[in-house]
């Protein structure tokens, strides 16, 4: 989705503003967008949106990957505790 964003012209005209208002803002996402999706699926965040947001600012697809990994021991714990109650309610 994300990078699909680019190529409508709503969305090109989109990233022209926000580069022109916030210059910085691109290199940024290259450099430190996987981050972001990293903390994304750590914190009870839309993971959706920072994954679009990744997306469309190109973060290099190694990284994103290794990032999107981090949902893992979140989606553990989860598994964990329910698993933990259902046996409790029994």
């Amino acid at each position: 989705v994300g990078r699909g964003m680019r190529t409508c012209s709503r969305g090109r005209a989109l990233f022209r503003v926000l580069g022109e208002k916030h210059p910085e803002v691109p290199d940024l996402m290259a450099r430190k967008g996987a981050i972001g999706v990293a903390l994304a699926a750590l914190l009870p965040l839309p993971l959706a949106l920072a994954t679009w947001t990744a997306g469309s600012f190109e973060v290099p697809l190694h990284l994103f990957a290794l990032a999107g990994m981090c949902r893992m021991p979140k989606i553990a714990v989860f598994v964990a505790l329910s698993s933990a109650s259902v046996k409790h309610k029994v």
